[in-house]
């Protein structure tokens, strides 16, 4: 029986096969990891830049709002006059609590509710969100205010009027953050955070 004797040029010939096959197979693997790398940077690009608009406006909302005095009923006010400093106020309006908001808002009730210097003023639609909160005993009735007014306007370009409001006892504005800003995974640690610490 002959054996059967591959030539020198057919092995060169398999191997040559074998590496290009390969050589595009690595390559293959290679512009799809780039191809994804450049994906997820554009993704975290947009996330950015995002939050780069965010932090502008509310920066200008700041600079707007900074020394205005809030139209509020005179029960309100006399809470506000017990008060010796300044006094984060959740103002919820009448839609606050839709499906984008309203973790946010249970968030910011859970880790400022404890505080004395926090209050919230809000419409009666959200009124299941916030008797949830007395239930858990994260807020009682006395930092409670029901008010059918929107007692703040945001002046730039979002599209919910609710915001934590740091004021004084004069009714001033001293510092805003937006619900839509605040909703931010980032910033709401950020600066939840700081006012846990310095209200």
């Amino acid at each position: 029986m002959r054996k059967f004797k591959l030539s020198n040029k057919t092995i060169i010939g398999i191997l040559l096969s074998v590496f290009v096959f390969y050589s595009l197979f690595v390559l293959f693997k290679q512009n799809s990891k780039i191809s994804k790398i450049r994906e997820q940077y554009e993704i975290e690009l947009n996330n950015s830049h995002d939050k780069i608009e965010f932090l502008n406006a509310t920066l200008r909302e700041n600079f707007n709002q900074n020394g205005k005095e809030l139209a509020i009923q005179d029960d309100f006010h006399e809470q506000l006059l017990k008060k010796e400093k300044l006094v984060a106020v959740l103002f919820l309006e009448k839609n606050a609590c839709s499906d984008c908001y309203i973790e946010t808002v249970r968030k910011i009730i859970y880790r400022l509710g404890c505080l004395d210097p926090f209050l919230i003023v809000s419409h009666k639609n959200n009124l299941s969100i916030i008797e949830e909160a007395k239930m858990e005993e994260q807020i009682s009735d006395s930092k409670i205010v029901w008010t059918n007014e929107d007692i703040y306007h945001n002046s730039i370009s979002f599209t919910n009027n609710s915001a934590l409001l740091i004021i004084d006892n004069n009714l001033t504005v001293r510092w805003v953050l937006p619900l839509e800003f605040i909703n931010d995974k980032l910033f709401f640690n950020e600066y939840i955070s700081f006012l846990e610490r310095n209200l």
